[in-house]
């Protein structure tokens, strides 16, 4: 089974993209890495690793706890 993708990086980067009117171009050079990955990402394709979630964290100037917080079960 397939690992299940965080979609609370999705809804940041995503929510900073509008927010902001960058590009996944210019997301990816901020964060150093290739726009596929970012891209693969907003898609759920690939999760971000401890060191892109700090980067996604300050960059889009979001606490860390909210992106690597676990979900709880209902």
């Amino acid at each position: 089974m397939p690992a299940k993708r965080d979609k609370r990086i999705f809804r940041t980067l995503r929510d900073y993209l509008d927010a902001t009117g960058t590009s996944q171009k210019e997301l990816a050079k901020v964060l150093g890495i290739s726009e596929p990955h970012i891209c693969n990402i907003l898609r759920g394709r690939a999760n971000a690793s401890a060191i892109l979630a700090l980067r996604i964290s300050r960059t889009c100037r979001v606490p860390i706890e909210t992106l690597i917080e676990s979900e709880r079960v209902s």
